[in-house]
């Protein structure tokens, strides 16, 4: 047996992680990148996405969203295009703080992201980002 294992992982004398005393399993991975927990009244909604249909990412920074394609590309090429996301969020300056908005209520918080999410997605749509 290897020291870099420990011994009670390779004897399986370890309890698996648990949630709410569920056991946790690899079923909740797909979730975890391609997803969204989207605000609505009265209660949110989850939605997932079909890996092979994801094309982009957004990108918070300096408080500025940016949207970066992904369809393609490789470790390099992934780290280069945040690289970039940095260089140009450094060069405008601090953003507005959208963040900001999730502070307040969660009721609070749906009215004004469904008015964002509309500006957002017709800005998305037409390239400006």
């Amino acid at each position: 047996m290897t020291d870099l294992v420990p011994r009670p992982l390779c004897s399986e004398k370890l309890s698996p992680e648990t949630i709410k005393s569920k056991p946790l399993d690899a079923s909740a991975y797909p979730a975890l990148f391609n997803s969204s927990r989207i605000p609505t009244s009265p209660s949110d909604t989850f939605q997932i996405y079909p890996p092979a249909a994801n094309e982009h990412i957004v990108v918070l920074c300096n408080n500025r969203i940016y949207k970066v394609g992904t369809k393609g590309l490789g470790v390099k090429e992934l780290e280069e295009a945040l690289e970039g996301v940095v260089k140009k969020a450094e060069g405008k300056g601090e953003g507005k703080g959208v963040g900001a908005l999730t502070a307040d209520s969660r009721d609070a918080w749906t009215e004004v992201s469904v008015a964002w999410c509309f500006r957002a997605i017709a800005i998305f749509s037409s390239g400006r980002i």
